[in-house]
């Protein structure tokens, strides 16, 4: 199983009988669990929790309480999560305990990469409003694709409006100094980033102008940018740096979110003496065409490459 057979549609008439259900406005609040959950609430860590978010019992992820469903938010919230190092990673419900501070019985989940290699355990408590879009410490969230399924389980469908308020959201969690940094044209790339992960690699191929992403381009490390890039607005200063595995995904990762093509590189040491890439991207057809058409301003990105 890919990253991207996540987009496609489930099969399972009970599970669309059951969503339909959530979608009817005759369905009532009340065939939520969440109902006899005091601390029941829409945010993305519980009030009452302590501890390591997600790694401990005592602060779990927040997971929306489906009637009939319950394991459906885990495996939405798992399907959009990835390691630091951009693995994705499957989970495996363990049992359940009770702590003192949380009200509901917390699930324990094992945490494999997609080779079965053991990469953590995180807690979770099913009985909330929404689907947590935040991640434990070690992994990064595409908590756009979290965001927009929990629109759609409460029959909130409006993925258009959704993009330039989460964009939004992304930018609040920057710190100052990061917000002072942002280059005009990371709009650009963001967008074309947020399509990306909306509708996956075959759809957007279809779409694109060059038909980008190249069939030799790994799909993985894709994700793994534009996730980077949209959720987190990586890559906008030497201490916040997009991690790839090598020069060639970093090529291919901005042909893809925004035809920009890769003309300078150096490297430099940012603020903790990490060696990062600055690299300098011109659009491609500025670089094709003689006379270069006026497309738009060159953008610099910064990357750590593990290979």
């Amino acid at each position: 199983m890919g990253i991207f057979d996540y987009f496609k549609k489930k099969d399972d008439q009970e599970e669309k009988d059951i969503l339909q259900q959530l979608h009817d406005p005759l369905f009532d609040f009340s065939h939520y669990l969440c109902n006899e959950n005091e601390q029941a609430c829409s945010l993305d860590e519980i009030p009452e929790g302590v501890g390591e978010f997600g790694l401990d019992p005592t602060n779990p992820i927040p997971m929306l309480a489906l009637f009939g469903l319950l394991d459906k938010p885990v495996q939405i919230y798992l399907n959009s999560l990835i390691t630091e190092e951009g693995k994705r990673v499957a989970g495996s419900r363990i049992g359940s305990l009770q702590v003192e501070n949380i009200n509901s019985p917390v699930d324990k989940w094992e945490i494999v990469d997609f080779e079965g290699n053991h990469q953590n355990f995180i807690y979770v408590s099913l009985y909330h409003k929404k689907i947590s879009q935040k991640s434990p410490k070690g992994f990064l969230l595409n908590s756009y694709l979290v965001a927009l399924e929990n629109d759609s389980l409460l029959g909130r469908e409006n993925f258009i409006p959704l993009r330039g308020r989460y964009m939004d959201l992304a930018k609040q969690s920057l710190s100052e100094n990061l917000k002072d940094v942002i280059p005009i044209e990371l709009i650009r790339v963001l967008v074309y980033a947020q399509r990306f992960l909306l509708v996956g690699p075959d759809e957007y191929r279809k779409e694109d102008y060059f038909n980008f992403p190249l069939e030799e381009f790994d799909v993985n490390e894709l994700y793994f940018g534009a996730v980077q890039i949209f959720n987190y607005y990586k890559g906008i200063s030497p201490n916040h740096y997009i991690k790839l595995k090598n020069i060639d995904n970093l090529k291919a990762l901005l042909l893809t979110l925004s035809h920009y093509q890769l003309v300078k590189s150096e490297d430099i040491d940012n603020d903790l003496s990490t060696k990062v890439l600055k690299a300098t991207f011109k659009h491609k057809l500025e670089l094709e065409q003689d006379p270069p058409p006026n497309m738009t301003k060159d953008i610099t990105l910064y990357f750590k490459l593990s290979e």
